[in-house]
């Protein structure tokens, strides 16, 4: 029987928190230290950009809307696309990724439109991908804002 106080255990536990704003100065330190090694003299950083064909399908198409094309570099903006054709007929946002409809649908536009003929396999597998994976009305609202200014979807 305890007749008198309980004293705390003799052992201590050791407070996660101790030394956790040092670390923690430290850590940023750090990071901007290779943030300002990554820096180029001109003060900025510089690496490649890796993203999914959307921005070319919307520069060919844009610079159509536009009546501005540029007919070489439209031929290697289809030839990139052809390129990043997976073997289903679509394209996807990462390598080896599932088809995505919205950029399928974007970049079959732009082969149309960059010239390519609708009787061509490849753009006859993307129309058919399309197709399966429910048409432009199952596409994003981005994308047929885009379509519509093109007559490709309606407006209403």
């Amino acid at each position: 029987m305890v007749t008198g106080p309980i004293s705390p255990p003799t052992h201590h536990r050791v407070d996660p928190t101790t030394g956790l704003t040092a670390r923690i100065s430290e850590a940023r330190n750090r990071a901007i230290a290779r943030i300002q090694q990554l820096q180029d003299a001109e003060g900025a950083w510089r690496f490649p950009l890796e993203t999914d064909v959307s921005p070319t399908a919307i520069h060919l198409l844009a610079c159509r809307y536009l009546e501005r094309p540029d007919l070489d570099l439209e031929r290697e903006q289809v030839r990139y696309l052809l390129n990043e054709q997976t073997s289903n007929g679509g394209w996807s946002a990462y390598p080896g990724g599932p088809p995505v409809l919205d950029l399928t649908l974007l970049a079959y536009v732009a082969l149309r439109a960059g010239g390519s003929a609708v009787d061509d396999p490849r753009v006859r597998r993307a129309r058919q991908l399309v197709r399966s994976l429910g048409g432009t009305a199952a596409s994003g609202w981005g994308t047929k804002a885009f379509l519509s200014a093109f007559g490709l979807f309606p407006r209403n």
